[in-house]
């Protein structure tokens, strides 16, 4: 059975352009925010990394009512035949948050906070962040580390969710949002990456 470890969510304000930056700069900040879990992978051999193309999840809105959401997907390696080999690797999330208040004057602003890990009835969350001022975007980031004993015979799976959580006892409003998921993985016991070896990410 395979499992995600949760890393810690690195979480900021950004500039008005946090979404704009592109796969580039998310591409950057992602490479670093799983070589906190590559360092500390054994001197077990294993293949070069293959990267899953990102996934852009649904953009939605989180009311201070309703306080809660949970979205899911799968991360899913592949080869082009079965070998006796185990797959890990990581995944991360990038979440672009806006807060729209119903009363634009009202100065109150909520904390935000997200989470990405393996679908449990106890799940981890990161740290709340304060939301900017109305339109505002703040960027938040979390990552998890994918193990266990996932044998890649035609297809290793990792069923993940995504929790986002909005303070509710504040000024009445919504919080919009944007994310994406992107993942990458690799063989472990062999320096040799097998024929067709892909990673994709979708929906349940």
């Amino acid at each position: 059975m395979s499992h995600a470890r949760p890393l810690l969510p690195k979480q900021k304000s950004s500039s008005p352009s946090a979404w704009s930056t592109g796969p580039r700069a998310w591409g950057a900040r992602f490479a670093l925010l799983l070589a906190s879990v590559s360092a500390l992978a054994t001197s077990r051999p294993m293949s070069r990394d293959v990267q899953a193309e990102e996934y852009f999840g649904a953009p939605f809105s989180l009311s201070t009512q309703t306080a809660k959401a949970t979205q899911r997907v799968l991360i899913r390696a592949t080869a082009s035949k079965p070998l006796s080999r185990s797959a890990e690797g990581e995944a991360a999330l990038h979440v672009v948050a806006r807060w729209a208040p119903s009363d634009p004057s009202s100065p109150e602003r909520p904390w935000f906070r997200v989470s990405l890990h393996e679908d449990t009835p106890f799940p981890p969350m990161g740290d709340p962040v304060v939301l900017g001022n109305p339109g505002e975007p703040v960027v938040l980031e979390a990552g998890t580390s994918l193990f266990g004993e996932c044998l890649v015979d035609g297809a290793c799976e990792w069923p993940l969710a995504v929790d986002f959580e909005v303070q509710g006892n504040v000024a009445p409003g919504v919080v919009e949002v944007e994310w994406s998921v992107t993942a990458q993985a690799h063989v472990v016991d062999t320096d040799d990456l097998p024929k067709a070896f892909a990673v994709e990410i979708s929906e349940p």
